[in-house]
């Protein structure tokens, strides 16, 4: 699966780190790029790999596996929780792999997935009665009240 970069502009730390060709630091804040995306969900940290490696052209990001400790995913029980996914975090800056960020993006996933899609619901909420009340100010009484009965109509999911 191609990664597009449009738009795509690295943080200050990606650059900084290219520039001074600091490979381990760059290995370090990507990894810790995992906690502002636990689930995974908007590519960030898809797209701070691929532009380090196609636009950039660092060669030798990935380091090679060490199954020392073993991945977090391989023990039996795959229920995952929180430390989990610190863990395998922590792994990863220190064995910066495709396997340990496959090990990370599946903890993540499982642990963060649900809370993450709830908590950006809830703040698309704020933001449109944020909206709404904003338009409410400009229009006449008749439309405020049909706008706020179909605002009302959207948030019970009857729209």
């Amino acid at each position: 699966m191609e990664i597009d970069l449009t738009g795509y502009v690295p943080n200050e730390k990606i650059i900084q780190c290219i520039h001074s060709n600091d490979l381990k630091g760059l290995r370090e804040h990507i990894g810790m790029m995992a906690y502002t995306d636990r689930a995974f969900l908007h590519g960030e940290f898809e797209k701070a790999i691929m532009y380090v490696i196609k636009i950039c052209g660092v060669r030798d990001l990935f380091e090679p596996f060490c199954s020392d400790p073993p991945m977090r995913t391989s023990y039996p029980d795959k229920n995952y929780n929180k430390e989990d996914f610190t863990k395998a975090v922590y792994e990863l800056k220190k064995n910066f792999c495709k396997e340990r960020i496959q090990d990370v993006k599946i903890i993540g996933r499982y642990v963060y997935y649900s809370t993450q899609i709830e908590a950006e619901k809830i703040a698309e909420i704020e933001r449109q009665k944020k909206l709404m009340s904003e338009m409410v100010i400009k229009f006449p009484e008749k439309e405020k009240q049909n706008i706020f009965q179909k605002f009302i109509k959207k948030i019970r999911g009857e729209d």
